[in-house]
């Protein structure tokens, strides 16, 4: 079923006739289509016709059922057909356009963020051997079932980028400010309780 390209019908109120656009109105009373407008604006009749005007029923463009609701995001669509084409788009979807996104969305918030290029992240996880440069562990942080990139640490004064850390030490570091005092106090607590 097509989509209908006009939002409303027209009819004239004494024959009960209806119309699918104003230029078929117009074409019946001999009016141009944009004086029906004008007529329906102005409450005035044509000859003793009232002509009206009345929403276009919503239909979905592919089942032909009336729409309830009308999404202009959606379209002419019912929740069914909706539903039924995202579940055909998915599995037309390639398979690895999702990873393929993932990689982009990477390379271009480290470049925005950090001054750095996918090819400087994978130069400091080669000099690091693929490990944290605190702890000396691998990721074990996991991300949608898959194992987490190691963070990028950075100075939040001059920006200068240290070096890539597991998802704990990063935390850790971020909770205690940055600040080497007081980290030197957590180490000197943890000593002296033994």
């Amino acid at each position: 079923m097509a989509t209908p390209k006009h939002r409303y019908n027209y009819g004239i109120f004494e024959t009960g006739e209806w119309f699918e656009t104003a230029k078929d109105i117009g074409a019946e009373l001999g009016l141009a289509h944009t004086a029906i407008d004008r007529y329906l604006k102005a409450g005035n009749t044509w000859f003793g016709l009232h002509i009206v005007r009345f929403p276009r029923k919503k239909l979905c463009r592919i089942c032909g059922r009336d729409i309830k609701v009308y999404n202009k995001i959606r379209g002419y669509l019912c929740t069914d057909c909706l539903n039924t084409k995202g579940r055909s788009w998915k599995a037309k979807a390639k398979p690895k356009s999702k990873e393929r996104i993932s990689k982009s969305r990477f390379a271009w918030n480290v470049k925005k963020m950090y001054g750095l290029t996918p090819n400087d992240y994978q130069a400091m996880f080669d000099r690091q051997r693929g490990v944290c440069a605190i702890c000396g562990d691998v990721e074990t942080a996991q991300f949608r079932g898959k194992p987490r990139r190691l963070s990028i640490d950075h100075n939040h004064q001059t920006g200068n980028v240290r070096g890539l850390l597991c998802s704990r030490c990063n935390v850790a570091l971020g909770l205690l400010g940055e600040d080497a005092g007081r980290i030197q106090k957590c180490l000197d607590y943890l000593q002296k309780g033994g």
